[in-house]
Order: structure tokens, then sequence, then C-alpha cells
């Protein structure tokens, strides 16, 4: 690595959440802020309480406002001044990693301000813009910070951050302090809510390879909360920004699925029954989803039950096909738990083009004939792809456009 590269460089940071990069410009800051009292240990008191200040404004979980960005590059020109006064040059580059990580922080919120959670950008190319800067800012403050020899930290972080940017789906207005990231490396010191988190996530990842591996028969032995829980994990895993319903007055969802392809953003709204005693769902249960798909005009809806369905559905079949939702069972759930294991560890984004596919392939293609509804569980009659495989086949590469020129 030569001296004027950057420890990661702007292509790479560029591919992951705006949050994500974020987060990372924060845990730049963070680890120059240790070196910072070492390599300056006498440093006044007041320099280091406001450089303290700068660094947590930066990690928090909160996306930093313009009034206190202002204030942080204030604190971090009083001390580089007083650096400078001392002779502690060395100690000037934390300085100029924690006014990068600002930067790439306020820049990402702009970012982020322009992708509001539920829609587009009114303007793409400022969007990109804005995000690429918060990339290259990213990048400028591991170009400092090779200068405190933290290479070697800075890249295992940046290991950790596209980790968990991969296997949690990291929506691109999602920001995460640093602490709770870097808690997942040892868990006893992160707070009983986040670890009560983990085993509950680390569960649903066993309930998947456990369905992926043994097909329905596994999805018997387990609880409906279990097996929404379980859904909620593979959706977000295959690369969905997951959301949950609102609980029994929702109206009928259990889990919302968002996705934003080639600038478009789609909603699905997802619906899992599973009653033990192996009754089939019926006429009501389906209209009350279809009620509330229709009523918050999602892209589209997932009726998931693992007893199949009463002939009586068939009535609903012209309501069904103008919500756009599809009927599955538990085929379906097998083969979401079969593609998610198999997509572990590949990065999400280059997944986004086929999500829609991977939601609704190998379900019942409406409208169709009423006997299709009836059927066994096991044997869905026609589906929304070319034939009802147990798994969906691997996703084709897809790239994010660049940044517009003159971005920086």
């Amino acid at each position: 690595m030569s001296d004027d590269e950057a420890i990661i460089d702007v292509p790479v940071l560029n591919r992951l959440p705006t949050g994500a990069i974020v987060t990372f410009a924060g845990q730049c800051a963070t680890r120059s802020l240790q070196r910072f009292k070492e390599l300056w240990p006498d440093a006044p008191i007041e320099t280091v309480r406001s450089i303290d200040r700068a660094v947590g404004a930066v990690g928090v979980d909160r996306w930093i406002s313009v009034a206190l960005y202002e204030q942080v590059e204030r604190d971090v020109a009083a001390a580089f001044e007083m650096a400078e006064k001392a002779n502690r040059h060395d100690a000037a580059h934390a300085l100029h990693v924690i006014s990068a990580a600002a930067k790439s922080a306020i820049t990402g919120g702009t970012a982020v301000g322009l992708y509001p959670g539920d829609g587009v950008p009114a303007d793409e190319s400022q969007w990109w813009r804005f995000k690429y800067q918060a990339a290259f800012n990213a990048a400028g403050a591991t170009w400092f910070a090779k200068r405190l020899d933290l290479v070697d930290p800075i890249q295992a972080d940046f290991a950790v951050i596209s980790e968990i940017a991969r296997d949690e789906s990291w929506s691109q207005d999602q920001k995460t302090p640093p602490w709770v990231l870097f808690s997942r490396e040892d868990p006893e010191d992160a707070p009983i809510e986040r670890r009560v988190a983990l085993a509950v996530q680390d569960l649903c990842v066993q309930l998947a390879e456990f369905v992926a591996s043994h097909g329905s028969d596994a999805l018997a032995a387990i609880e409906w909360r279990d097996l929404e829980r379980m859904l909620a994990e593979v959706l977000r895993g295959v690369g969905f920004e997951v959301g949950g319903g609102k609980g029994a007055k929702d109206g009928g969802k259990d889990v919302i699925a968002r996705m934003t392809v080639r600038g478009k953003r789609l909603v699905y709204y997802v619906e899992i029954k599973h009653w033990r005693s192996g009754k089939r769902v019926g006429d009501r249960e389906v209209s009350s989803f279809v009620e509330v798909t229709l009523r918050d005009g999602t892209d589209g809806g997932l009726f998931l039950s693992t007893s199949g369905y009463a002939a009586s559905v068939h009535a609903q079949l012209a309501e069904i096909a103008e919500a756009r939702i599809r009927l599955g069972n538990d085929v379906k759930i097998v083969s979401l738990c079969q593609y998610y294991v198999k997509q572990r560890g590949r990065a999400v984004w280059e997944a986004r083009d086929v999500l829609p596919k991977v939601l609704l392939d190998g379900t019942i293609r409406l409208p169709t004939s009423p006997a299709t509804i009836g059927t066994t569980p096991g044997a869905p009659a026609a589906s929304s792809g070319s034939g009802a495989s147990a798994a969906p086949g691997a996703p084709h590469r897809h790239h994010r456009p660049h940044p517009p020129r003159g971005a920086t």
C-alpha cells in the first residue's frame, strides 16, 4: 500500500449502504481518538474533552445535524491549533480523521434526507452525489488513519461492518453507532437488549438451516411466533429491508419487506398462517390481507399457509389478482430457507434485481382455477416463475450505477 492510497478506497466504500459508510467513518474517528490520547498524553484537558465530544457526536445512532457538525468542526479546529503550537503533528493526524468522519456524517445524512425510507429520491443524481461524497470523506479518514499506524485495525473494522451490512441487509437510511456494531466481537460487553437480540437472531438462523435441510417436517415442529421471526430473518438475509406488522390490529401483515431496484422503491407485505390443527385458510383471512394490501398501495403481497387453502378462497380470486397477491404454502417456505442458506456469505447488493422473483417464485399464479386453491400444501398447481422449483436459481450479478461525474 503506497503512501498516497487510502486504507479503503472510494469505490469499495461506495458499494456499502450510506449508513454503513458513515458508521465506518465514525469507527475510524473512535480509533483515532484513542491514538490521539496515546500520542499526546499531556494534552490540555479542555482539548481532550472537546475531541471526546466531537467523536461522540459522529458516533451516535442519530444523523448529525448541521449545527452539531459545525460545533464538531470548531472543536477540531481549536484542538488542531493547540496541537500545532505544541508541535504534536502526529496527534494532528487524528484530528484530520475526526474532521473527515464528520464530513462523511453530514454528507451521508444529506443523502439520506434525499432518499426517504418509503420512496425514491426526488433528485437521484443529487442523492448519488452526496452518497459518493460520504464515501470520499470516509476514504479520506482512512488516509489520515494510515499515518497513525491504524491500517490493520481499520481493515478489520471494515470487514466487520461489511459482513453485518451483508448479513443484516443494512438499509440506506439506517445508522448504527460503532459501540453497538463492535459489541458483536465481545457480546459480554454489549447491553442486555443487544445480547438478547443477537441470541434470537442466531436461533432464527439455526431454524432456517434446519428447515432447509429437513423440509416440511421441520416446519411442523416450529411454533408460529418462531416461524414468523425465522421468515423475517430469511428475508432480511437474502437482501430485503424487513420490518414487522404492528400486531393483531394491523389488518393482516406479519412482515413488511422493502427493497430498491434501479431507483424504484418496492414494498411487499407477507402474512403467515401456521395452524398446528391443520385447518386450511379460508376466505376471511385472505380477504383481510387483500384489504390491507390494497389500502396501503403496496407492490404486492405474499400469503403463506403451511396447511393450504379452503376451496372457498376461489371466490376471492379477482380481488386477489387486483391486489397482486400470491399464495404460497410450506413448499415455498422451505424454498426460501434453502435460498437463504445458499446465499449466506454473498453480497446482498448483487442480488437486489432478482429479489421480487425470489419472493414470489414457486407461488400460485392468480387468477387460476378454483381447484388449485384447495390442493394439498405440498403441491401448488402453478407458479409465478417458470416452474415451482424447490429453490430459486442463483441471481445474476447486479452492480449499482456509477456516481455522476464531477462528484467529489
